[in-house]
């Protein structure tokens, strides 16, 4: 009985350890990504307006981009508004969806800082 209790331990703990591997390895990057932040949205978005105001307010630059981009698929972007952090050689380091756009400019401005030090 223990035995089997402590085997099922260890093959729960090795599930964890794969998945928290699985969830930060660098994976394949998209082409096309500019360097900076960009935001993916629709006409029909209703917290876009109010995630461009608050980004505006904290000063930082976005480009804005259809959801229906081709870099959108690429992307895989399923909800808007959907924002990516990417550094000069187009690696996203940050991703943030739906409200976390407008909660997490905090995040989002230190992502950027990190990818871009002032010279």
């Amino acid at each position: 009985m223990i035995v089997r209790l402590l085997l099922a331990m260890a093959l729960f703990g090795l599930a964890w350890l794969a998945v928290g591997w699985w969830e930060r390895r660098q994976g394949n990057q998209v082409a096309g990504v500019s360097p900076g932040v960009t935001m993916f949205t629709t006409d029909d978005c209703r917290i876009c307006p109010l995630a461009m105001e608050t980004l505006a307010g904290a000063g930082v630059p976005v480009t804005v981009r259809s959801a229906l981009d081709p870099l959108a698929e690429a992307l895989a972007v399923r909800s808007v508004p959907t924002l990516v952090v990417a550094d000069s050689q187009g690696y996203v380091t940050l991703r943030r969806t739906g409200r976390a756009v407008i909660t997490d400019v905090r995040s989002i401005a230190s992502a950027l800082a990190e990818a871009f030090p002032a010279a």
